[in-house]
């Protein structure tokens, strides 16, 4: 678990300090399919602090979309802006069950 930590992180940095849409993309959507992967390892590989940091870095990213979103953009940027949104917290409330599931075993 302390590799998805630290790729999370990376992908994390990478994305809040993009100054490129492309580049940008390629870093929120790294960070997501690194996010949907938690619900594969095992319950009591992730510590309560290690699900809040992995929680804390994907508000981070998504506050990081939002204020992205307050720029002038248009239509087809503001879609693609929303879509990552809608992906992470897709990939929270699923990382959220599995750690729901886990905690009841």
């Amino acid at each position: 678990m302390l590799e998805l930590s630290h790729r999370l992180t990376d992908a994390a940095s990478e994305a809040i300090h993009a100054t490129r849409p492309k580049t940008f993309d390629a870093a929120v959507e790294r960070f997501t399919r690194i996010l949907q992967t938690i619900p594969d390892y095992p319950g009591g590989g992730l510590s309560n602090e290690g699900f809040a940091r992995l929680n804390g870095l994907a508000e981070q990213v998504i506050s990081e979309i939002e204020h992205r979103l307050d720029g002038d953009v248009g239509d087809r940027r503001r879609e693609t802006l929303g879509t990552h949104v809608y992906e992470i917290r897709r990939a929270l409330e699923e990382a959220f069950t599995w750690r729901r599931h886990y905690l009841k075993t």
